[in-house]
């Protein structure tokens, strides 16, 4: 499994929003609605620079994905963060990258995984999940725990063990685009690979 993070992603998506859908989200996502994929192949212009940008973010995501091992399409995505909550962001997401997305009920996940850690370990501290944790290793690892580390819980058990309605079940948000599409982004992506190539050299002449 691979992470990726975009870091100050949203205040980009936030400056071409304000000055080319009203600072409406609700515009900003008929814009989406309103151009094809890949804008239709034409110049960008004010009306599609939206998709442009949401686009553009997402080709950099898959590129930098790639370029760390992450096969192509993935198996799945799992989007965390403020933009997990926008359904049209979600499916071009997954016409970029080619595969299912899932999102969690909470797309705030910094907090969340705070307290999922918290609740890791006060569960290693507890006596009483001594037998359960026993049989969970057990059950991981087809044999027996070691002596001396029954007060050690899986993290991986702690989420297996979830409730389905909990803030750690995920949920399906958008479904894969076609392999014809997914491979229309993949020509695109490289484009802008070798433009970001150039860039960063001649930036680097320059330092």
């Amino acid at each position: 499994m691979a992470m990726l993070v975009y870091k100050n992603g949203a205040f980009v998506r936030e400056d071409i929003r304000d000055k080319c859908a009203g600072c409406s989200w609700e515009s900003f996502s008929q814009k989406l609605d309103q151009t094809p994929p890949l804008n239709g192949k034409k110049e960008i212009e004010e009306n599609n620079i939206v998709r442009a940008l949401v686009e553009g973010q997402f080709l950099a995501m898959r590129a930098h994905s790639e370029g760390i091992g992450m096969p192509s399409p993935p198996r799945r995505i799992i989007a965390t963060g403020g933009g997990s909550a926008n359904s049209r962001l979600l499916s071009i997401l997954a016409s970029i990258f080619g595969c299912d997305v899932f999102t969690a009920p909470r797309p705030d996940s910094a907090s969340l995984g705070a307290a999922l850690r918290a609740a890791h370990g006060w569960l290693c501290k507890e006596q009483e999940v001594l037998p359960f944790v026993s049989a969970a290793e057990e059950e991981a690892d087809g044999k027996a725990p070691e002596q001396g580390a029954n007060n050690f819980l899986p993290f991986s058990v702690l989420i297996k063990h979830a409730a389905p309605d909990s803030a750690i079940g995920l949920q399906l948000a958008a479904t894969a685009g076609g392999q014809e599409m997914h491979e229309s982004y993949g020509r695109l992506m490289r484009v802008r690979q070798s433009l970001e190539a150039k860039i960063i050299c001649e930036a680097g002449r320059r330092a």
